[in-house]
């Protein structure tokens, strides 16, 4: 097998070559891949390869290479519409009828002389791991090593999405209480706020559920929570009713928890994830996403509420920045990277925001135009849902019947702008298949050392403040 320099230098010529070919795809594919064999220092035949093989129930595939992958080949003219050719290409692989091995083949590689898309469709079903032009082929010829027999495709390239360093310590599950005893009701809270001795607003907070980003009309949390975040015991003994409250409800069940560390904290949650939003640690408002539902449902909150373990918090209070969470685009990715319990999306914040390839670099204008997109369409959202008294499940359910058809223009600009964020046509701004296949290999890119600072806006300038979600009455 030839050295890495080799296969480069190799490559380079067979680009020079290949780089203007116009012609059919059949009069031309089987030269093309046994040159493109050679550049790896492989015969095509002695590696067993078989060109225009029958072993798929779909039909002839262009190359088998057994065990390893199938090569399918569309002529030049197809190079801007590969997507078009995917799914047959890929139904070669679902419809595998081995006859010669008992193998499926583990990669599809579909290729128009001029472009290729690297599939490992049995792990990574929904983009290719690789997705390139033929000029970049002599520096990304580690994905194509797949041919000398090696399973490693690209350093910098797996089968999942890689995290971004600068997402993180900006998304979080709301921490678990894991006890009915830290929730109160409306008179508990009054009782406390009202009392003069101690700000008992330190620790009784209004408190976030799933179900009320879903179902309240304003999307406000409609109970309340004793809250000491991580204060010692002898800090939490300065608000004295809060205390006798968790000594009364919670410590008893605490107290026979296997869990030494759960025991011993009697008086804080039993599930507090590190990253916490507190009212002294966020300025203004943050975003809450309902952790669980068949959409991504979003809303600011107020900086004095605790979200609920149903709910992910996002550190970021501008309007950019929600408009881009609430847009199909983050839509796309969160079902491209999240579980699901039945027909619901649950929302992971590891696999999903950390992996978010957010766009970078965006203009002042671009950013603009998405952030005054996003307060429209929540403006509107507001208007609908406090003159009908009803939630966002409900709006949205009436969305989809066809209602309120100004509010999905609204979205419709919001995606669009988000699209043009990134420099995609409008077209695709809802199309869930192509801007997952786009977001995955921005993602890859980003992870090869793509320049990415998404979040540069935030240290240089501030939006205008807006009025924060508020709270529950008391």
């Amino acid at each position: 097998m030839r050295s890495h320099e080799e296969v480069q230098a190799a490559l380079v010529s067979f680009v020079a070559r290949w780089q203007t070919y116009a012609g059919t795809e059949r009069s031309e594919a089987e030269t093309y891949l046994n040159e493109l064999f050679e550049c790896y220092g492989l015969s095509r035949e002695d590696s067993y390869a078989v060109f225009e093989d029958a072993h798929s129930s779909t039909g002839i595939v262009d190359l088998h290479l057994p065990a390893r992958l199938i090569f399918e080949m569309k002529a030049p003219e197809e190079t801007t519409r590969l997507a078009q050719h995917r799914k047959d290409a890929l139904d070669h692989w679902h419809n595998w009828t081995s006859v010669t091995t008992r193998h499926r083949p583990q990669f599809v590689v579909l290729c128009s002389f001029h472009h290729f898309e690297i599939w490992l469709p049995g792990q990574h079903p929904k983009a290719p791991l690789a997705d390139f032009p033929l000029a970049e082929l002599p520096d990304r010829y580690k994905s194509l090593w797949v041919l000398p027999g090696s399973s490693f495709i690209d350093q910098s390239t797996s089968d999942k999405a890689r995290r971004m360093t600068l997402n993180e310590g900006k998304c979080q599950q709301g921490p678990n209480p894991m006890s009915k005893g830290f929730i109160l009701t409306t008179e508990e809270a009054r009782s406390l706020l009202n009392r003069t001795d101690v700000p008992y607003r330190h620790v009784v907070r209004p408190y976030l559920m799933g179900d009320d980003i879903a179902s309240d009309p304003a999307q406000r949390p409609r109970r309340w929570i004793i809250d000491f975040g991580r204060r010692p015991l002898e800090e939490a003994m300065k608000y004295p009713a809060a205390l006798e409250i968790l000594r009364n409800r919670v410590k008893p069940i605490r107290d026979n928890d296997r869990r030494k560390d759960v025991r011993e904290r009697w008086w804080q949650f039993g599930k507090d994830p590190g990253l916490r939003v507190h009212w002294y640690l966020v300025p203004r408002r943050y975003i809450a996403l309902r952790l669980q539902d068949k959409r991504l449902l979003t809303t600011w909150c107020g900086p004095w509420t605790c979200p609920s373990n149903q709910v992910v918090t996002i550190k970021l209070d501008d309007d950019y920045s929600m408009g881009i969470l609430s847009s199909f685009t983050h839509s796309a990715w969160a079902w491209f990277q999240s579980s699901t319990v039945k027909d619901a999306l649950r929302y992971a914040p590891n696999s999903t925001f950390l992996t978010f390839p957010w766009p970078s670099p965006v203009t002042d204008d671009q950013r603009a135009r998405v952030a005054e997109a996003s307060r429209r369409v929540i403006a509107r959202q507001q208007d609908i849902c406090a003159e009908q008294q009803f939630g966002l499940t409900r709006l949205y359910d009436l969305v989809d019947e066809g209602t309120y058809a100004d509010l999905k223009k609204l979205h419709g600009e919001l995606d669009e702008a988000v699209a043009a964020c990134y420099g995609w046509p409008k077209a695709i701004a809802q199309d869930k298949d192509e801007l997952g296949r786009r977001l995955f290999a921005l993602n890859v890119e980003i992870a090869r050392g793509k320049s990415y600072d998404p979040f540069a806006f935030t240290r240089r300038d501030a939006e205008a403040f807006a009025e924060p979600l508020g709270s529950p009455a008391v």
